[in-house]
C-alpha cells in the first residue's frame, strides 16, 4: 500500500511538472490514447463473439476448473487453492521448535474435464539454535519425517450433465412450460455479459478518451490562470490523475489492463454460477495415498534390569504407505436434512514393533542413600517411559483399515456429525480398535468486532469423545470408558466447506 501510494505520487508530480509547463508533453498523450485503442479493440473482438451459454452446462469453462480446484485442493490437502506448476511451503510449528517443508506440483489437464494430480514430497524435522538437522552421517535423526504424497482426481469424474441435476420442468395451469432453472441461469449470464461490455466498449473508450482531453485542457488552463482558480483546476487535475490511475492508463502496460479486466469479468461470472444457479447437488470422487519414513526413539523402562540400567531408549526406523478412496456430496435448497457429506475408506501399511502400542508412564524411581547410623537421605526420580518389563522387542507390518464420515445438517450447515473408526492388525499384537464421534457446532462469536477486518463473525468448533485401544491391547487395566478422550477442537475437518 505505501509503495503504491509512492508511486501515484510520483505520477502526479511528474504529471504537474507537465501541466506547469507551456506545452502539454504530446508523446505521453499518445501513448495514454493507444491504450485505450487497445483496450477497446480487445473489448469488441470479446463481445462480438458469439457466446451461446446453453451449450457450456451449468459452469462454463473458467469457472468450472476454478470450482473443481477449488474443491479438490480443500478436500485433499486442507488449502483452497495449490499453484499450478511447482510450489514450496516452509511452517515453524510448536513454537518455532519443528520444521515442516513441504515441495508440490500441481498438473491440470488443458481438457474440460480432464484429469487433475497434485504431488507433494517433504520433510518434517526438529529444530535446535535456528538449525534442523536431518541426518547425522547415514542415520536420521530422532523426530525426522520424510513423506511424498499424491491426490488424484480422474477425468470424467469431477463434471457431468447429469451430476448437475436441475429442478425439474415446471408447467403451467394451461400445459404451458415455464422458464427451467437452466433458462434462468442463462439470462443472467446474457446480461451480465452485456452489461461488461457496455462498461467496458464504447463506454470505456468514451469515457477516458473525454477524461484525457479535459485533463489536457486543464493543464493548459493551469498555466495562465490566476492564483485564485489555479486552486479549482488543481484539485480537478487531481481528481481526473486519479481517475485514469485508478483505470492503470498511468502505471500499466495496456497488456496488463486487459488482464484485469478479463479477470474481473470472470470473477463476476464465477459468481452467478456458482452463488446463484439453483443447483440440486455437486459430488466428486477422488484418490490420494502416499509413503512416509520416520525414525523415532522410545524412552523405555524395564525392572528386570539392576537399578541403574532400567531406564533406557530404543531406536525405531519406520516406513508404511498408504491408499485412500473419498467421496463428497453438497446439496444445495432450502429446508435441506442433510446438506452436505464426505465418506473416506483407507488402508495402510507401516512396519511397526511390539513397543509402539504402549503408552509412556510417568515411573518413579526411589534412592535410598544412608551416610551414617541416625542420617537417612532419600531421592525420587521421575521419567516418562514405555514399560517394557517382561515384554519381547518384535518388528512387524501393520494393516490399518479406516474410515471416516462427516455429515452437516440443514440448510444453513450449522451443525454436524464427525465419525471415524480405525482397525489395526499385525502378527505381534492383538486387534487394536480406535473410534472417534464429534459434535460439530458453527456459533456467533461473541468477541466479533466489526472495525477489525481480521475478526470472524463465526465460530467453529467440534466437542467430540474419542475411544482408543477399545480392546485394552496395551494391557492398562482400564476399560473402555475409562480410556475416553472427552474434549474441543477448533481443528474443524474442511470447515471452509462444511461452514461456509
Amino acid at each position: 500500500m505505501i509503495l503504491k501510494d509512492a508511486f501515484m505520487l510520483t505520477a502526479f508530480l511528474a504529471l504537474f511538472n507537465l501541466g506547469s509547463q507551456a506545452q502539454v508533453d504530446l508523446d505521453s498523450i499518445n501513448v495514454i490514447k493507444g491504450k485505450i485503442r487497445v483496450i477497446a479493440g480487445k473489448m469488441d473482438t470479446f463481445c462480438d463473439a458469439k457466446i451461446s451459454f446453453a451449450d457450456s452446462g451449468v459452469l462454463s469453462v473458467l469457472s468450472y476448473r476454478k470450482f473443481v480446484d477449488g474443491y479438490f485442493s480443500y478436500l485433499s490437502y486442507n488449502k483452497s487453492q495449490l499453484p499450478n506448476g511447482n510450489a514450496a511451503a516452509l511452517d515453524l510449528t510448536d513454537n518455532s521448535t519443528k520444521l515442516n517443508l513441504n515441495l508440490s506440483k500441481k498438473i491440470t489437464s488443458k481438457k474440460y474435464n480432464g484429469p487433475m494430480l497434485i504431488t507433494t514430497v517433504g520433510v518434517q524435522a526438529k529444530i535446535e539454535n535456528s538449525v534442523s538437522q536431518i541426518f547425522n552421517g547415514n542415520t536420521a535423526t530422532n523426530g525426522t519425517t520424510l513423506f511424498a504424497n499424491f491426490a488424484f482426481l480422474p477425468a470424467g469424474q469431477k463434471y457431468r450433465h447429469k451430476r448437475f441435476k436441475w429442478v425439474t420442468t415446471k408447467y403451467n395451469p394451461d400445459g404451458s412450460i415455464t422458464h427451467t432453472p437452466f433458462d434462468t441461469l442463462n439470462l443472467l449470464r446474457d446480461n451480465y455479459r452485456k452489461l461488461f461490455c457496455i462498461k467496458y466498449g464504447d463506454q470505456f473508450k468514451d469515457k477516458y478518451r473525454a477524461l484525457i482531453d479535459c485533463w489536457v485542457a486543464v493543464n493548459t488552463l493551469i498555466t495562465t490562470a490566476n492564483d485564485c482558480d489555479k486552486v479549482a483546476l488543481y484539485k480537478r487535475k487531481e481528481d481526473m490523475e486519479k481517475q485514469l490511475f485508478d483505470a492503470g492508463l498511468l502505471d500499466k502496460p495496456a497488456v496488463k489492463i486487459v488482464k484485469g479486466i478479463a479477470q474481473e469479468y470472470n470473477d463476476g461470472l464465477y459468481t452467478i454460477e456458482t452463488k446463484f444457479a439453483p443447483w440440486q447437488f455437486f459430488k466428486m470422487w477422488w484418490i490420494n495415498g502416499g509413503i512416509t519414513y520416520n525414525r523415532n526413539a522410545y524412552d523405555t523402562y524395564d525392572k528386570g534390569l539392576s537399578t541403574q540400567k532400567r531406564f533406557g531408549s530404543k531406536d525405531f526406523d519406520g516406513v508404511g504407505c498408504n491408499i485412500l478412496y473419498n467421496f463428497f456430496k453438497e446439496k444445495k435448497g432450502q429446508h435441506l436434512i442433510v446438506g452436505s457429506r464426505y465418506f473416506n475408506v483407507g488402508y495402510e501399511t507401516k512396519k511397526t514393533n511390539s513397543y509402539s502400542v504402549l503408552k509412556s508412564q510417568n515411573i518413579f524411581r526411589d534412592v535410598n542413600s544412608y551416610n551414617n547410623i541416625d542420617t537417612n537421605i532419600f531421592f525420587q526420580f521421575n521419567k516418562s517411559a514405555k514399560d517394557i518389563s517382561g515384554k519381547k522387542y518384535a518388528e512387524a507390518w501393520q494393516h490399518n483399515f479406516s474410515s471416516t464420515y462427516t455429515v452437516m445438517f440443514g440448510s444453513n450447515a450449522n451443525f454436524g456429525l464427525n465419525l471415524k473408526g480405525q482397525l489395526q492388525l499385525s502378527s505381534i499384537s492383538e486387534p487394536i480398535f480406535n473410534t472417534h464421534a464429534g459434535l460439530m457446532i458453527r456459533m456467533a462469536n461473541a468477541n466479533y468486532d466489526a472495525e477489525d477486518k481480521k475478526s470472524q463473525t463465526k465460530v467453529n468448533f467440534e466437542i467430540f469423545f474419542e475411544f482408543s485401544d477399545m480392546s485394552d491391547v496395551s494391557k492398562t487395566g482400564k476399560t473402555t470408558w475409562q480410556n475416553r478422550t472427552i474434549g474441543i477442537t477448533t481443528s474443524v475437518p474442511f470447515n471452509k466447506i462444511f461452514f461456509k
